[in-house]
C-alpha cells in the first residue's frame, strides 16, 4: 500500500501525515508538486516509510502505480478494503491548498468519499487519510452496515434492469448476446447489453437463470469482488450466467 499527497506547502501536515503511514505500514509515500519536506522530529516514526519527492503528475503517472484510488469530498464510493496482495495500489490525498489534481481524479480506478453526518468543517487530509488506511490496510469497513445495504439496493437495481433489457432488446427481437453487470468491490455499477453469437446448450427455465444471476451477484457481494457477471441470452431467451473476477489493472494509457 502506498499513499501520494498533492500540493502540500506545510511541512507540519506532511510529518503528521509521514508519521501516519508508518503507524499503518505504508511502503512508500509520495509527494507531488510540493517543496515542503518531511524533517524534524518523526519519533519512532523515522525512517519507517520510503519517500519519494516528484516534481509533477506527469512524474507521478510514470511511476505505475495501479490501482489508483483518489479521495473526493463528494461522488466517490465508501471506503473499503483492499485484497492484501496490493502493494501497488495508491491512495490519493489532497492537501491544505487544493484537492487531488483532476486528472488524477477523472482518471482513477476508484473515488472514494467519507460521508459527511454533522455541520463541522470537512476532514484535514490526514483525518481523511486516517479513515482510508484503516478501511484499507485493516480490512475494515467504513459503516458496513450502510454500504452492505447500498450494495443490496444496487445488486436489486441490476436484476430489474437485467430484466428490463432482456424483453425490451433481445425478446422482442429474438437476439442474442449477453447482458454484463459490471461489479466493484461488491457494488453493482453498470448493466451493459452486447449482441453477439452464443450457443446455447438445451433450454433452461428463466427463473432459475435469473436465480443463478443473483446468487453469483451475492457472491461477489460477500467476497467484496470486482469484476463482470454475463446473462448469456440466445434467441432472446437467458440461458446461462458466468461471471470473470477482476485480479489487478495495469495502467497502459
Amino acid at each position: 500500500m502506498n499513499v501520494a499527497v498533492f500540493g502540500t506547502r506545510n511541512e507540519d501536515n506532511l510529518n503528521r501525515i509521514y508519521r501516519l503511514c508508518a503507524f499503518f505500514g505504508v511502503e512508500t509515500l509520495v509527494v507531488v508538486g510540493s517543496r515542503a519536506r518531511v524533517r524534524g522530529n518523526l519519533f519512532s516514526a523515522k525512517d519507517q516509510v520510503a519517500i519519494e519527492y516528484l516534481k509533477a503528475e506527469e512524474d507521478f503517472w510514470n511511476r505505475g502505480f495501479t490501482p489508483i484510488i483518489a479521495g473526493v469530498v463528494t461522488g466517490g464510493i465508501l471506503p473499503h478494503s483492499l485484497p492484501a496482495y496490493m502493494h501497488r495500489a495508491v491512495i490519493c490525498v489532497g492537501s491544505e491548498n487544493a484537492p487531488v489534481p483532476r486528472n488524477i481524479r477523472e482518471k482513477a480506478h476508484e473515488k472514494w468519499t467519507i460521508p459527511q453526518l454533522g455541520k463541522a468543517p470537512p476532514l484535514t487530509a490526514d483525518q481523511a487519510l486516517a479513515i482510508f488506511l484503516h478501511a484499507a490496510h485493516q480490512g475494515g469497513e467504513l459503516m458496513p452496515e450502510k454500504s452492505n445495504k447500498q450494495r443490496e439496493i444496487s445488486r436489486r437495481e441490476a436484476m430489474r434492469v437485467a430484466r428490463d433489457k432482456l424483453d425490451s432488446l433481445y425478446r422482442r427481437s429474438s437476439a442474442s448476446g449477453y447482458i454484463a453487470i459490471d461489479v466493484q468491490s461488491g457494488k453493482a455499477i453498470w448493466v451493459k447489453t452486447f449482441l453477439c453469437k452464443v450457443k446455447a446448450e438445451g433450454w433452461v427455465d428463466a427463473h432459475d437463470v435469473f436465480a443463478d444471476l443473483e446468487r453469483e451477484l451475492i457472491r461477489f457481494e460477500a467476497e467484496n469482488l470486482s469484476g463482470r457477471v454475463h446473462l448469456i441470452v440466445y434467441r432472446g431467451r437467458p440461458v446461462q450466467v458466468e461471471s470473470v473476477v477482476e485480479d489487478d489493472k495495469v495502467r497502459v494509457g
